[in-house]
């Protein structure tokens, strides 16, 4: 019998397929509030619903290349042609066809701490290291030491404008300086309609071939579970990394959903303006606990420190999840930050449950 392990490339030893146990279990008791995972708490739009239902009659047809949806995602980013555009299964497909495109086995990126967790995940599946550079202490990238850090070995540096889970926004000069040096920039901006496209770094890929911005529909659009996502960068680059395209990647259904919610500019903004003033709300109502840290989001979540109660994040987070029937998300400890954790934003009724939940929690330690 032939020994499979020993045919495999030596470097998925010790990589695991991706799972989410907090969503398994959202999914088996759909009972409780899902504030973990930065997922829209609204369903589809009726106009993307009805488009959605109009694509699964076409289920038997492959789609075309879809240059209308690279058409207007175009429009929507300061005037960008369609040959600026790549659309993908999620923008996670995006991140991962950059790194295949451009890194080999040996080589590098450089990511900062704390971050989206995918990164360093896909890098390692194509053989590639990962050099982690902790964030200063108010959340800003350290520039100076991601700089020092670059070498022959390293072929790209991704950074997140607004980052996850610390949900700030990232200034323009971080990328400028960046793309000086010979590799690729990736700008995922995931959650970046929430801020408004204002603040994109779409003017500086205009100028510089050598950085890309990644999108998703997940977040502010509140399409987790279609599937669809997109890279923008100069036609070049991109048409390097499209020769990674998995055929037909994007689904009949994902590019009928996806097009009517592009188009929907005032479905997205609604959904961004109720997001907004839940984090107002939840930021303003978790400030007034002694010893919590609510820091300020350009996301659809909030990180929160609960060091100085003494609470580390696995308490509060168990606590609440048992107690009320909320899955907040635990986070990896920081430097001497312990308890911290985040909440996704969601609907007023679920906002409001959260806040009271994570008060009653603090009124019974004191």
């Amino acid at each position: 019998m032939a020994d499979v392990k020993k045919l495999m490339v030596p470097w998925l030893e010790g990589c695991q397929a991706y799972f989410s146990e907090h969503i398994e279990k959202a999914w088996e008791d759909r009972s409780l509030s899902r504030m973990m995972s930065n997922e829209g708490p609204m369903p589809p739009q009726k106009k993307v619903l009805d488009q959605l239902v109009e694509g699964a009659k076409l289920c038997h047809r492959y789609p075309d290349s879809l240059k209308h949806i690279k058409k207007k995602i175009g429009e929507l980013n300061s005037g960008l042609d369609p040959d600026w555009v790549l659309l993908g299964n999620g923008s996670t497909e995006g991140l991962d066809m950059t790194m295949r495109a451009f890194l080999r086995p040996g080589e590098a990126i450089i990511q900062s701490n704390p971050c989206y967790g995918i990164y360093s995940k896909r890098a390692a599946l194509i053989g590639a290291d990962t050099i982690t550079i902790d964030a200063l202490d108010g959340w800003e990238y350290d520039l100076d030491s991601i700089e020092a850090s670059i070498s022959e070995k390293v072929k790209v540096v991704i950074l997140a404008n607004p980052n996850n889970p610390t949900g700030n926004l990232t200034p323009d000069t971080v990328y400028e300086r960046l793309v000086k040096h010979n590799i690729i920039v990736i700008c995922d901006e995931a959650y970046i309609e929430y801020s408004g496209l204002e603040n994109s770094k779409v003017p500086i890929i205009k100028k510089n071939p050598n950085m890309i911005i990644s999108r998703t529909l997940s977040k502010a659009y509140g399409l987790a579970g279609m599937r669809f996502g997109y890279l923008l960068g100069h036609p070049e680059t991109i048409a390097i990394i499209s020769r990674m395209v998995m055929s037909w990647n994007v689904s009949t259904i994902s590019a009928f959903g996806a097009y009517a919610a592009l188009l929907d500019q005032d479905g997205l903004r609604e959904k961004a303006r109720m997001t907004n003033e839940g984090r107002d709300y939840i930021e303003s109502e978790l400030s007034k606990i002694d010893g919590l840290t609510v820091y300020h989001t350009y996301g659809n979540y909030i990180l929160i420190d609960a060091t100085p109660t003494g609470a580390t994040s696995a308490e509060i987070v168990n606590a609440v999840m048992e107690k009320d029937g909320i899955i907040l998300r635990q986070m990896t400890p920081f430097k001497e930050k312990t308890g911290l954790f985040r909440i996704t934003i969601s609907s007023r009724e679920e906002n409001e449950r959260c806040v009271e939940a994570v008060k009653a929690f603090f009124s019974s330690r004191s």
